[in-house]
């Protein structure tokens, strides 16, 4: 089969494809440690779906951000919505879809994997 050569094609893979297919690996590789972290640590018992914040320097008084280091606040159920939201998307590469009622098929994941250059877990 002869190669694709056109400089259009080629630059776009080497500037575009590549790095795309990058962040999409780092992107999956992070949301399956973080799954992993997350039930490991009990977080979804540590940290409840409800409305109490996050205490981590966004807020100082625990109430509002009022003295904080200007990230937006974050409750308890943004971490669970973050949790949910990366078995998602880890669902959607290893089964085509966001929940768990597809098949096992890895399609996506293969194929993410098979051009993987730089992807990796950021945890």
């Amino acid at each position: 089969m002869a190669g694709n050569s056109d400089p259009r094609v080629v630059k776009f893979a080497n500037v575009n494809g590549r790095q795309m297919n990058d962040l999409m690996v780092t992107a999956y590789a992070s949301a399956v440690a973080f799954i992993t972290q997350y039930e490991a640590d009990q977080m979804g018992t540590l940290a409840p779906f409800d409305g109490t914040l996050i205490v981590d320097g966004a807020t100082v008084n625990g109430i509002d951000a009022a003295g904080g280091d200007g990230r937006p606040l974050m409750r308890d159920q943004d971490l669970e919505q973050i949790y949910n939201q990366a078995i998602q998307l880890r669902n959607w590469v290893e089964r085509g879809t966001l929940d768990t009622s597809g098949p096992l098929n890895n399609a996506n994941r293969t194929q993410m994997y098979s051009i993987n250059v730089n992807g990796r877990s950021i945890f």
